[in-house]
């Protein structure tokens, strides 16, 4: 009966006959296969607890994102409060987005201020509208009405993004010598039919978000568990009325990925108040 200690100890000028090597060759495929079978394992569980954790990240960002827009806000949005210049539309053209669809899908529409610097910036200030009443110049000018834009978090192409919308004239708006530190997003696929409108590029907030898994709603205050009633008002009136009630909103988002052939999920849930008074018309009409 061969053994591999016997036939490893045979005369080696000799060599291994056809049946030692008809024996040995199966044990070593079969040792080698399992070896193979086990880095593979390995180095899948890897790849697939490092993208986990990453996801995990990726996940808290854009809620953290959100909730800081959300605290910075003049007021939530049933649909953009301008007329949209192409291309910055829901529809990459002049199409308005809206803050609940008829397909029940959630995007969030924040009206939001313009500043002259960072705004995490203490240094930073509002960019006020001139002669709104004071004049450029005026020290009393901090009483004016503030300039905004609408700040839109959506999904598209499996992706949650973040755009800038503006009014098409808002370069104009500010005193001389004041330029806004915001600047509009359009996809990337049309920053060049007008460029002179789209600065950048909209922002990727999460990769692998379906438009199912990306969930607001509204409360009138932080501290209730029921949503507050017409908020998913199909009417964008309606929904807006409901909407100026409610000073708190849920974010709810679940972001997907496959990595080695392995199906990762992570979900994150963040609760926001916005402070202040309701501001939603500060930007003239263009």
């Amino acid at each position: 009966m061969f053994t591999m200690k016997s036939m490893l100890q045979r005369n080696k000028s000799r060599g291994f006959t056809l049946v030692e090597m008809m024996v040995v060759a199966p044990m070593l495929i079969i040792i080698i296969g399992t070896l193979i079978v086990a880095i593979v394992t390995l180095t899948g569980e890897s790849l697939a607890e490092g993208a986990r954790a990453q996801l995990i990240n990726d996940v808290q960002e854009a809620l953290d994102r959100i909730e800081t827009d959300v605290q910075a806000s003049g007021a939530y949005l049933s649909t953009n409060n301008f007329n949209v210049t192409s291309p910055q539309g829901a529809d990459e053209g002049t199409q308005k987005f809206v803050s609940f669809s008829s397909t029940g899908y959630d995007t969030i529409i924040l009206n939001s201020f313009f500043t002259n610097a960072n705004p995490s910036l203490s240094t930073r200030s509002l960019v006020y509208l001139p002669n709104t009443p004071f004049a450029c110049g005026d020290a009393n000018i901090v009483q004016n009405q503030v300039m905004t834009n609408n700040v839109v978090y959506f999904v598209k192409n499996s992706t949650l993004w973040r755009r800038t919308v503006v009014t098409s004239t808002y370069a104009s708006k500010p005193c001389p010598g004041v330029t806004a530190w915001q600047q509009p997003n359009c996809a990337l696929s049309r920053m060049s039919s007008n460029p002179s409108l789209c600065k950048v590029e909209d922002e990727v907030m999460l990769k692998g978000v379906e438009l199912a898994n990306f969930n607001v709603d509204y409360y009138l205050s932080a501290s209730d568990t029921t949503k507050a009633a017409d908020t998913e008002n199909t009417d964008a009136t309606l929904r807006q009325v409901a909407i100026d009630k409610a000073s708190t909103i849920q974010v709810t988002l679940k972001g997907n990925r496959l990595i080695a052939g392995r199906d990762i999920t992570q979900q994150g849930t963040i609760r926001v108040t916005r402070t202040g008074s309701i501001v939603k018309y500060a930007t003239p009409q263009p």
